[in-house]
């Protein structure tokens, strides 16, 4: 009986991967998405969301309607910022041409920039992201604008995509320590200490996906309107939220397990 015991258990301790294998496993994954996958894809028609659910047509019903009230695509990177990436791109594409819009986002990103070196983040790496974003903004307003095109161009090359989705994420971060009496609680009842853990562990590292808390702080913090449009294999009609409630959305984003993408009205 003991022989066969120990069997058993040798047999379970090899049928259990090792934490290295699972990391690179997930390593592994995260090469081919970057191998497969653009930071920020083309402007498609929403119909080739039936072509990439063929198999699980549970869904077909709700991209009928997103086809219907909607023009356009534009797919993320599945990597864990596809929240983050997707909503900044769409508020470079709305603010590009007009100077004034530039000249307050970049107030904006001063402002974030002095509140996280308030709250003890070292002004040499927070500077860096900053100021990639700021060179950004500069370079998409200047000469009258540049095209979608050469804006999705530039968030292609990781030397630009990777300090601007970062610096996203720090305004978010910002944006919810800034308001403990709104976050606390709900950080905590998510086991977090304190809304800074929470964004230590939930909003600053390069894979954390985006839920709720995230989605309203960085909203609060842009205060540009933007609908999140869920799609998933329920019956009925296409549901959505608004963040921040009464704010007109401008922005609209496809919500599926685990992933968001753009919108176009």
């Amino acid at each position: 009986m003991d022989n066969n015991n120990n069997n058993n258990n040798t047999k379970e301790q090899q049928a259990t991967p090792t934490d290295e294998a699972i990391l690179s496993q997930q390593r592994e994954i995260e090469k081919e998405v970057r191998e497969t996958q653009k930071q920020i894809g083309d402007l498609e028609e929403p119909k080739v969301l039936l072509e990439e659910y063929k198999d699980n047509k549970v869904f077909h019903p709700k991209i009928e309607q997103v086809i219907s009230l909607y023009k356009g695509i534009r797919r993320s990177r599945k990597d864990g910022s596809c929240f983050y990436r997707s909503f900044i791109f769409a508020y470079l594409e709305i603010i590009k041409n007009f100077p004034e819009k530039v000249a307050k986002a970049i107030e904006h990103a001063n402002q974030v920039k002095n509140e996280l070196l308030v709250f003890g983040y070292p002004d040499f790496t927070t500077g860096d992201f900053h100021e990639s974003y700021v060179e950004l903004l500069n370079e998409i307003s200047k000469d009258g604008g540049i095209s979608s095109d050469k804006l999705k161009d530039k968030l292609r090359d990781n030397s630009i995509d990777m300090p601007i989705v970062y610096f996203t994420r720090l305004v978010t971060s910002a944006s919810m320590q800034k308001q403990p009496d709104k976050f606390e609680a709900f950080c905590m009842a998510m086991g977090s200490n304190s809304v800074k853990q929470f964004c230590q562990n939930n909003v600053e590292p390069p894979a954390a996906n985006a839920d709720q808390l995230q989605i309203t702080a960085l909203t609060d913090s842009f205060q540009i309107g933007t609908r999140v449009v869920y799609l998933d294999g329920n019956s009925g009609k296409l549901n959505h939220h608004d963040f921040p409630e009464g704010v007109e959305p401008i922005v609209h984003l496809l919500y599926r397990p685990g992933h968001y993408d753009l919108l176009y009205i």
